[in-house]
């Protein structure tokens, strides 16, 4: 078991590792202010905080993300369920990357290739979805979540590529949006001014974003605006 009250030892332990973030944070802040993005900010922190305990821990918030330690794979994937429904059900939406293997750790953070490939991992992850290695991905169809095999994906300032693989941890019921300006998740029966460009149906949380999709539909994509890996 690893005993978090260790921290400040620098022991190093394999531990399950999961970095959240927010999808679209500087575009939510532009859009819809400072206030609201704070809100997405604190609200993913919350409630990562909330299913912390004796087997996960929050490692820190980094603005937009929360790192996580959880003591095995099983509590990885849980945590990362439970974050992103979490953040779902505030009408936010979040990616995230999760790896297994070995941490260092100095004082309450943890240091390593581990924690590098999770930050890394979340960054390929499409909006509402989690990318994962492969000992996760096991874990995770264990848990009954759906599991895409993603490749061999090349990761930035790592010499070898990486078997990854993509699920969707979300339970919720119904048709969801994402806004492709802003980013938030919307109900689709609640969203404004569906429509169906190049093949693709939208919706818009707000009048706001609808009128700037309006004005420019071809300005930057989410794949745009997602850094390199």
């Amino acid at each position: 078991m690893v005993h978090f009250e260790r921290a400040r030892s620098g022991d190093a332990s394999d531990v399950a590792i999961a970095f959240v973030d927010l999808v679209q944070f500087t575009a939510l802040t532009d859009i819809h202010g400072d206030a609201v993005a704070a809100e997405a900010a604190t609200t993913l922190s919350e409630l990562a905080v909330a299913l912390s305990g004796p087997r996960l821990r929050v490692v820190k918030s980094i603005g937009d993300g929360v790192l996580l330690e959880a003591e095995t794979r099983a509590d990885g994937v849980a945590a990362v369920v439970g974050v992103m429904e979490g953040v779902h059900e505030h009408g936010f939406e979040a990616r995230a990357g999760v790896a297994f293997g070995s941490v260092v750790r100095r004082g309450i953070d943890v240091f390593g290739r581990t924690v590098n490939l999770a930050s890394r991992l979340s960054s390929v992850a499409d909006p509402g979805m989690v990318a994962m290695t492969r000992a996760m991905a096991f874990e995770a169809s264990v848990a009954g979540l759906p599991v895409t095999p993603l490749g061999s994906v090349a990761i930035k300032g790592m010499r070898e590529s990486v078997e990854a693989f993509s699920t969707n941890p979300c339970s919720h019921g119904g048709r969801w949006v994402v806004d492709p300006v802003c980013g938030m998740r919307i109900d689709a029966e609640g969203a404004i001014a569906m429509s169906d460009v190049d093949g693709r149906e939208l919706g818009f949380c707000s009048r706001t974003c609808a009128d700037l999709f309006a004005s420019d539909p071809h300005g930057p994509t989410e794949e745009d605006r997602r850094p390199d890996p």
